[in-house]
């Protein structure tokens, strides 16, 4: 058992995350800026931490808490959230001698779009990477990297999960909510989407990331990157790859399209939020596999099927939530 501080507990992936804490019996204290999100996280069995980075930090000096999981996904992520932690790592450190453990959450987009095979041992955000990150994340590698930097005070561990599915689904909302509206207009008319007709999505269920962020947790002492330590501390987590046109045209039919026929159109162009995010979401890669994950931290996913195996299951779920979150607004 050890004390876990997750940052972005209330989130899509980070109650996941707390569940499959709790399930290995981790303490685990919920980081939230939002006194909105305290029952939620208190209903998941985890401790409310409500406050700026400082307030999370002096919960980890006072509560002697041992591992951070990190899953907020700033921009100014070293600044705002690894500083502050840092300080008090330091200060730990020189008092009792042991490492915090920082698990960084990155994503496996930082990898970019290619036709060859690439893994977490492929250089990213370089000028020596095969691919370039989409927009929307290229801070992310530079971050990575500065944590490990840290590894003298931290424990470092990076995952890199894969576009996630399962559950509600929140992030594809850009794509099945377009779905969903147009076969409320015609259910025989081709769905037109600006996406990749050719790519694939390397995928990852949401119960697959919590289950391996819970894995990094219970091996982070011994795999971390230090100077005792020859493990490159990021791995990449991921558990299928599946073609873009027909996990569209599975969820059109399952929402009552006709026929499921997809017109494709050209990605945006546009330096808009909007527009960068639908470029990042349809990064296309071809991975290598998974067996570090798997030797070294012992992760075991079990949604092997794939998201277009089971599109009937996951698009009532998502629908389900879809239409909930509708009615409320």
């Amino acid at each position: 058992m050890v004390k876990v501080l997750v940052i972005g507990a209330a989130g899509y992936i980070g109650i996941r995350v707390i569940q499959h804490l709790r399930r290995a019996d981790h303490i685990v204290y919920g980081a939230s800026r939002s006194a909105s999100n305290s029952s939620l996280l208190s209903e998941n069995e985890a401790i409310p931490v409500v406050g700026t980075v400082d307030d999370w930090a002096q919960a980890i000096k006072n509560e002697h808490i041992d591992t951070v999981v990190d899953l907020a996904g700033d921009y100014d992520g070293l600044k705002n959230i690894v500083e502050p932690i840092l300080k008090i790592a330091k200060e730990r450190e020189s008092h009792f001698g042991n490492r915090l453990n920082y698990i960084y959450v990155s994503g496996l987009w930082v990898h970019g779009s290619g036709t060859k095979y690439i893994n977490e041992l492929t250089p990213t955000g370089t000028k020596y990477s095969p691919n370039q990150p989409p927009n929307l994340v290229a801070w992310r590698p530079a971050l990575e990297r500065e944590i490990i930097k840290h590894q003298d005070h931290f424990n470092v561990v990076i995952l890199r999960p894969s576009l996630v599915y399962g559950g509600t689904s929140k992030i594809w909302d850009l794509y099945f909510s377009q779905i969903y509206n147009q076969i409320q207009v015609s259910a025989d008319a081709p769905i037109k989407l600006a996406a990749k007709h050719d790519g694939g999505f390397s995928l990852i269920h949401v119960e697959d990331v919590g289950s391996g962020v819970a894995a990094a947790v219970g091996k982070a002492e011994l795999l971390a990157a230090n100077k005792d330590s020859h493990v490159y501390p990021i791995f990449d987590l991921t558990t299928s790859h599946e073609s873009i046109a027909y996990i569209f045209q599975r969820v059109a039919q399952e929402l009552g399209h006709k026929t499921g026929k997809i017109e494709f159109q050209p990605l945006p162009e546009g330096t808009d939020k909007g527009s960068q995010f639908t470029i990042a979401f349809n990064t296309s890669m071809v991975h290598a596999g998974i067996t570090r994950a798997q030797s070294l931290l012992g992760w075991t996913p079990i949604k092997n099927r794939g998201m277009a195996a089971d599109a009937h299951i996951y698009t009532k779920a998502w629908l389900t939530y879809y239409l909930a979150n509708q009615h409320k607004k």
